[in-house]
């Protein structure tokens, strides 16, 4: 099975090339005279383009199915929209933690400097192993 593109830039795309939703499921059903067929159809938001039919592709007609795609548009905003977010909380953690690594840096240097000085040392180096820990820690 191929992995679809779902970066926000494609969904974006496809977004942009479907009709404009949201789109809404619609239960069916048509008379030939004979037999009743009833089946789903997803409409657009303002009900002028038919998006897609299914007949009775389940026991359930399909409506699962249907429902899901009903939901697409939906769908593929929010995963945009999620990007953005892990893009944005990336950003920050990388910023974080180069203060984290000035802060590191700057205790290492104080270590250096009142080592043997009532315990100070022995707290610089503890506040180092912490640092280490949670850089270790968070990837």
């Amino acid at each position: 099975m191929t992995i679809p593109n779902l970066t926000p830039e494609h969904l974006q795309s496809l977004l942009d090339g479907a009709t404009e939703g949201p789109w809404r499921l619609h239960d069916c059903e048509s008379y030939d005279g004979r037999t009743t067929t009833h089946y789903q159809e997803v409409w657009s938001g303002n009900l002028d383009v038919i998006v897609a039919e299914v007949f009775r592709a389940n026991n359930d007609g399909g409506r699962g199915n249907m429902r899901l795609i009903a939901l697409a548009p939906d769908l593929a905003r929010r995963v945009i929209e999620l990007e953005a977010d892990a893009a944005r909380i990336r950003a920050e953690l990388a910023g974080e933690r180069a203060n984290a690594d000035a802060m590191a840096a700057a205790l290492s240097d104080c270590g250096t400097y009142f080592g043997g000085h009532s315990g100070v040392g022995v707290r610089v180096d503890s506040a180092l192993a912490a640092h280490t820990n949670l850089r270790e820690g968070v990837k």
